[in-house]
Formats: structure tokens, C-alpha cells, sequence
């Protein structure tokens, strides 16, 4: 696994796109503070502009630097600490990029649960970006040997871990934590 780490903040270093494995399904990639990275991830899935993605973070310290985040509240910190992966909308912070901030002025984050991704995280130290790995509006696929063809060719690095799992794996859940009050979204 470690040589598979390096590889990848070595591509996330050199501003290219990553297939990679996650705590859901599969996802495309990039350091979340690349431009020229993030644009290309929406060619690739053939993504309407307007449509955000999500970040990924290691953990709680990370998160703080993205979002503007109350770890005194009971409700945020139950789903923070869930074992379910949850992905929250959140108010963004200064150090934000500007590109992953939807157009309603929020950004979405998950602090990712799987160990190759929280690995990779914290040895490029900064946030990835996230999205499924499928063409815009096509199926989210279920295991690497479903995800589509373009997707393969046009991604510049596949990760070569888990390729041959077969689970069943779905999309994280979606929270909006915003003024005390949460709201389920997916």
C-alpha cells in the first residue's frame, strides 16, 4: 500500500487526476487547491460546471482549514464521529478554494474513513477532491470493473489497489449542518 500512497501524492503533487478507491465507491480526484486539476476532472466526466464535487479530509484538523465547523454541537460531532460515511455541507472558510464553493456559497466535505484514502490525504496534506467515477448523468459504478472506458483512458493515474473487490458499495450520505438544524439531502 505504501508504495501505491507515494504514487499518488506524487500524481496529486503534479497537478494530474487520480482513479482512485474510496470509502464508498470509486472516485476521480485532484488536489482540491488545482485549478487546472479540477477542470480537468469535469472534462473527464463531461461534469455541467455548475455542479460541485466534494472535498476529502483526514481528519478534524483538516476539515477546520476548509470549513467553518462547531465541534461544540452534540449533532455535528455524532455525525462526524459516525462510522457511516457522511459527506456535510458546510459555510467555507477563507483558505477554501474558490472552486470547490457551490454556487449557493457552500462546500461539501467528508473526512474520509478508509485507510488507503486517509493515508494519501495526510501525506499530501491537503484536501482531494471526490466524485464518482462515471460520466456525467451515466450510473455511478458499483466496482472498478464497471467504471466506464473514458474514464479509464482519460484519467491520468489509476490507482493499483482493490481493483478485484466486489462489494456493493453506494454513495456517502449527504447532511447539511447549517444555524443547529440538519437536514438529510442524500
Amino acid at each position: 500500500m505504501l508504495q501505491e500512497v507515494q504514487v499518488c501524492v506524487a500524481q496529486l503533487d503534479a497537478d494530474n487526476t487520480i482513479l482512485y478507491p474510496t470509502d464508498t465507491i470509486w472516485g476521480l480526484g485532484c488536489d482540491a487547491h488545482s485549478q487546472k486539476a479540477f477542470e480537468r476532472i469535469y472534462n473527464i466526466k463531461q461534469r455541467p460546471a455548475n455542479k460541485s464535487v466534494i472535498a476529502l479530509v483526514n481528519d478534524k484538523e483538516m476539515l477546520k482549514r476548509y470549513a467553518i465547523v462547531d465541534f461544540n454541537n452534540p449533532k455535528l460531532m455524532s455525525l462526524l464521529n459516525s462510522n457511516t460515511p457522511t459527506t456535510i455541507i458546510y459555510q467555507p472558510t477563507a483558505e477554501c478554494p474558490k472552486h470547490l464553493i457551490s454556487e449557493s456559497g457552500e462546500v461539501a466535505i467528508r473526512i474520509v474513513q478508509d485507510d488507503f484514502c486517509k493515508v494519501v490525504i495526510e501525506n499530501f496534506g491537503r484536501a482531494i477532491t471526490s466524485t464518482s467515477a462515471n460520466p456525467s448523468g451515466h450510473p455511478s459504478p458499483a466496482n472498478f470493473s464497471e467504471i466506464h472506458t473514458s474514464i479509464l483512458n482519460e484519467v491520468d493515474y489509476v490507482v493499483n489497489w482493490r481493483q478485484h473487490e466486489m462489494q456493493n458499495p453506494s454513495p456517502s450520505r449527504i447532511m447539511r449542518f447549517n444555524d443547529g438544524m440538519l437536514e438529510q439531502l442524500r
